[in-house]
């Protein structure tokens, strides 16, 4: 996975912005992945273990890669690959 793919993914997190409240949970919810990180020794990011930063809704979640799939790539002059 690569910074700007669109990826879809499963977390808790973010139901309590559902409406009603976390009424999407085990489901798949679709985001912008921003940063992706493979494992790394403790204390050297903010992820602990291989995963990503994913833009959902206006925000921010740390996703583990285990709970995310890639859905698209973008590349060079907006074309999917």
């Amino acid at each position: 996975m690569q910074v700007g793919d669109l990826i879809r993914f499963k977390q808790i997190a973010p139901g309590k912005y559902d409406d009603p409240p976390y009424s999407l949970d085990d489901t798949w919810r679709i985001g912008l992945l921003l940063e992706y990180t493979g494992w790394v020794p403790a204390g050297e990011s903010r992820l602990q273990d291989k995963g990503g930063l994913v833009l959902y809704r206006g925000r921010i979640y740390e996703i583990r890669a285990g709970n995310m799939e890639k859905i698209v790539t973008i590349g060079k002059n907006n074309e999917a690959r």
